[in-house]
């Protein structure tokens, strides 16, 4: 099985056997690195030619998005809230490598 973005992989070298996320790899990067989150929040870069083999421990399962039921009350005026964004307002989507709020 291919390992794909947002999977989570055992990557097995010579040293050592490192477990994370598969995450995409920036365009700054060469071309012959694998990157990989790690429990702790590092992300790692390993060189391929380093890489002995990448065992799939975990398919990436993407989330299904809950719609929920606004119910608007008689009487009161419509609001409109305008979200510009930040931090914290945003989560990290480990398939882009980005942040989605």
């Amino acid at each position: 099985m291919m390992p794909e973005f947002g999977d989570v992989v055992k990557v097995h070298t010579k040293e050592q056997v490192y477990e994370g996320i598969l995450l995409p790899r920036p365009e700054i990067f060469d071309d012959d690195c694998t990157i990989l989150k790690l429990d702790n929040g590092y992300n790692i870069g390993i060189e391929n030619k380093r890489i002995e083999k990448i065992e799939v421990v975990e398919k990436h399962q993407k989330k299904k998005e809950e719609r929920h039921k606004i119910e608007h009350k008689e009487g009161l005026p419509n609001i409109s809230i305008l979200h510009t964004g930040g931090t914290i307002a945003s989560k990290v989507d480990y398939r882009s490598g980005g942040v989605v709020a």
